[in-house]
């Protein structure tokens, strides 16, 4: 996710009807011109296109233009995007066997998160975030994890408008999340936590814009405990960092419904 806001952050003409049935009240959304997706450059022609296809559908998953319970027409993502059914097939696939598209019967859609799912992950994350974080303190000022590179994602978060967005924001925020992960020395863990951040996108963006200010502010508070080198501090702070995501999720339950 490379680290996950490279992953959020980097990244369809239409055919025929394929005759898949819609469903009532589902959202159909899959032009990659809302994303800012442009169809596939000519100098890209070397680049396996199942991967542009699979990054193409997971920004637009990532940044909101597809949402939980919008049905994914293949064919017309293909077209936008300028390439064959085959690769799309392959990066509709993937996405499948990684949770973030389902079918019901033959519809194909963008898989819900349910505030259960989403409380469930954000656990997870607390149990193993916690621990890598007081791995990873003790690689601060070595060449993979500097104090500089610290001390320039707090001057990107306090420089950072409020307005700028949920994208922006999580750029910066997944940044530091990895390179924590990262210096926890476990490749196991850092795919595995990069892979929940990924899916708790899918919980919906909306609700997630609303604590760009707080979540600032807390990661301020991991960034300031981890280039003092204190174990106890940067811990408590990881912790109350996803309890706070707990708190606003369950508060967001009484405020959409």
């Amino acid at each position: 996710m490379s680290e996950l806001g490279a992953t959020a952050s980097t990244f369809v003409r239409l055919e025929k009807d394929s005759g898949r049935p819609q469903v009532p009240g589902k959202r159909i959304t899959n032009s990659t011109e809302d994303a800012g997706v442009a169809p596939l450059p000519a100098d890209k022609v070397g680049v396996s296109l199942s991967r542009v296809a699979y990054d193409a559908v997971l920004r637009q998953i990532l940044n909101g233009t597809l949402r939980g319970n919008d049905v994914v027409q293949e064919g017309k993502l293909a077209a936008d995007l300028g390439l064959s059914r085959t690769p799309m097939r392959e990066a509709i696939g993937k996405l499948e066997g990684e949770g973030f598209l389902v079918r019901n019967g033959r519809t194909l859609m963008v898989q819900e998160l349910t505030l259960a799912d989403y409380l469930e992950i954000v656990h997870m994350r607390r149990c193993l975030e916690s621990e890598a974080i007081a791995i990873a303190i003790e690689s601060v000022g070595k060449p993979d994890f500097t104090e500089d590179f610290l001390r320039g994602l707090r001057d990107e978060f306090e420089a950072l408008p409020l307005d700028a967005g949920q994208e922006a924001y999580w750029h910066i925020d997944t940044r530091l999340h990895g390179a924590i992960l990262r210096a926890s020395h476990s490749k196991l863990l850092y795919n595995y936590v990069l892979s929940l951040r990924q899916r708790t996108l899918l919980f919906g963006s909306d609700r997630q814009q609303a604590r760009l200010e707080v979540g600032r502010n807390e990661h301020l508070a991991i960034i300031d405990a981890l280039l003092a080198r204190d174990k106890e501090a940067a811990v408590a702070a990881m912790r109350r960092h996803l309890d706070n995501i707990r708190d606003d999720a369950l508060r967001s339950l009484w405020q959409f419904g």
